[in-house]
This record gives C-alpha cells, structure tokens and sequence, in this order.
C-alpha cells in the first residue's frame, strides 16, 4: 500500500517538474512563438508598454514585446510580434503609429480616447496598393501619428 503511494507520488512530481521545464522553455524562446516580428522606430512611445496590442483595422493582432529608447534618448525602439494570420497585411509600405490620447486642435477634435482608460496601443494601416511583405527582424519607420487621409468613419465598397 505504501510502495503504490510512494510511486503515485513520485510519477506526479515528475510530471510536474517536465510540466514545469517546459513552461520555462518556452518563455524563454520568445523566437520560437509563430508569428512575424519586427521593429518599428519611434521618436515618441507615447506611454506604451510591454504586452501593449497591435492593431489593424481596429483587430488585436498581436502584442509589443520590448520598448526600448537609444542612449541619447532620441529614438525608441518598439518589438512587435504579429499573429501569422495577420503577417501579410503588415507590407513595406504600412503605417505604424502609437494610438495615444491627442487634441489635434478645434477642427478636427481628439484622437484616441479609448486609452484614457486603457494602454496606448500600435495601429497600422496598408495602403491598398500592397507593397512587399516584411522579413522577420525587419526594422520600420513609424509615424507620429495616422496617415492623414485615414477617415475611419469611411469603408471601402464590398466587392462579391
């Protein structure tokens, strides 16, 4: 009775110690998760943070990964992580931004009110004529803030 016990315990807590490495194995790959990782050039993170979203059209498609500034404090570096799913609609020719809270002025109003209560968060927009597809590890220059013909309230026509 005690020698089935004693193996019940000993097959769990090898279990749990497998269960355990692999965890740490695979938070310690960030490389090994699919998906397209690239870097995109700031002059301002506008307070976004590790685990930050990245957004397309409004969609959650992947995460920030690491934001880092340049010793001059200059520039700041953004690692992004993009869904496979999504990875072909990040181009050559897209637009990154960080989304954050802006007045822009009277005309045109304020921009990004849903951080007020959540983090700032990556968009990015393609243009419809499609430039190249991004490599893995390449870096992006982000803009400042959307693309100034992006009119969100505007769709494209469906084609059947």
């Amino acid at each position: 009775m005690y020698r089935t016990r004693y193996l019940v315990g000993l097959l769990t807590l090898a279990v749990a110690a497998f269960g355990a490495w692999f965890l740490w194995g695979l938070l310690q790959n960030p490389e090994d998760q699919p998906g397209l990782s690239i870097r995109v050039e700031f002059r301002d993170a506008r307070g976004l943070r590790v685990g930050a979203d990245v957004r397309y059209r409004g969609v959650t498609v992947g995460s920030v990964r690491s934001v880092a500034i340049t010793e001059d404090g200059t520039k700041a570096f953004v690692d992004l992580l993009i869904e496979s799913g999504a990875a072909a609609q990040a181009r050559v020719n897209s637009t990154f931004w960080v989304v954050s809270p802006r007045f822009s002025g009277l005309t045109t109003g304020a921009t990004g009110l849903d951080t007020l209560v959540r983090d700032s968060y990556v968009a990015f927009l393609t243009p419809q004529e499609l430039g190249s597809a991004l490599r893995p590890g390449s870096l992006i220059g982000g803009a400042e803030g959307p693309p100034p013909d992006l009119d969100p309230d505007v769709l494209q026509p469906l084609h059947h």
